[in-house]
């Protein structure tokens, strides 16, 4: 369809992959585990932890709650009712329950550790493949008026300024839900290398998503469509001695944040790629060099049709 572009906007996503902190999130796994064991055997080890921490509070809490005069639906008196509950409380079934819960509340900790530590080191990297740009994209289709403070010197606004493109009552999801797309997005195209039918899928999805919340006056998005957002790959166009250098780079990049040993392992374990450019170690610090190197950039567009044109937005 054709119609009149709002706003076109290319938001570069820096190449280097992000790096898990793989033992300082296994250090914190372990550590949790074992402050989690040292809770639960105190209280399996100790034959009054019941009465102390379950059955106590509850009393206290229901003497609170109910009034003297209280009577329920079925009769009973406040009186009756803390009676019955102590009487609950008192038999040794309901101490059993309370101490299989904590055995077994123990045991997921132990099963689920592995996924905590992975999810933990995910969250431990020194920087998210694609963040900045996201969190530009994020804020420039919400209408936000500071969108233009996160814009980097490799940005480029080709028209058009921060609007706000879903209805205004799902702005908040809508913010949400694009962030976590663009984020798994940009993850999956890298981790899959890039491949082109792949990464029209996650477009397709992307563009899906922005549909469900789009302002009816805006051209539905799609994939390489007026209204659209979409990674798009840079070409590769450099020799090998080129992915020397950059390996190189990263090298130095890694020490930086790693020391020398975890680099010097990284080092010996990554692939010679071809890259655009090569890498500007400053890439990782926010202040990208005249060789920084990027491998996607987000592309941006938001078209209303021709009859919308002389109406206001």
């Amino acid at each position: 369809m054709e119609g009149k572009i709002l706003f076109h906007l290319k938001a570069f996503i820096p190449g280097f992959k992000p790096i898990p902190q793989i033992e300082e999130a296994e250090n914190w796994g372990e550590s949790y585990y074992d402050n989690i064991k040292k809770t639960t055997d105190a209280l399996l080890n100790d034959p009054e932890a019941f009465g102390k921490k379950m059955a106590k509070p509850i009393l206290d809490t229901a003497r609170r709650m109910l009034s003297d005069d209280f009577v329920s639906k079925k009769g009973l008196t406040k009186e009756q009712i803390i009676t019955a509950l102590q009487k609950k409380l008192n038999d040794p079934a309901t101490a059993e329950k309370y101490r299989q819960g904590i055995k077994q509340m123990a045991q997921k900790v132990k099963d689920d550790l592995p996924q905590m530590k992975e999810r933990r080191a995910r969250g431990m990297t020194f920087s998210a493949k694609g963040e900045d740009a996201i969190k530009l994209v994020e804020n420039w289709l919400t209408g936000n008026p500071k969108s233009k403070r996160l814009l980097s010197k490799h940005d480029e606004v080709l028209s058009g300024e921060p609007m706000l493109i879903c209805q205004p009552a799902k702005q908040g999801k809508f913010k949400s839900k694009l962030h976590n797309q663009l984020m798994r997005s940009v993850k999956n195209i890298s981790d899959l290398g890039y491949d082109p039918k792949f990464r029209k899928r996650e477009n397709d999805k992307i563009n899906r998503l922005v549909n469900n919340y789009l302002r009816k006056d805006i051209i539905p998005f799609s994939t390489g469509g007026t209204s659209h957002i979409d990674f798009v790959v840079i070409p590769e166009s450099v020799t090998p001695a080129d992915s020397r250098e950059v390996k190189e780079i990263q090298y130095k990049i890694y020490s930086s944040f790693m020391g020398e040993v975890k680099a010097q392992k990284l080092r010996a374990e990554s692939e010679e790629k071809d890259y655009p450019t090569p890498p500007d170690p400053d890439d990782y610090l926010g202040k990208p060099g005249k060789k920084a190197y990027f491998d996607m950039y987000l592309d941006i567009s938001v078209a209303v049709p021709v009859e919308y044109c002389q109406l206001p937005l």
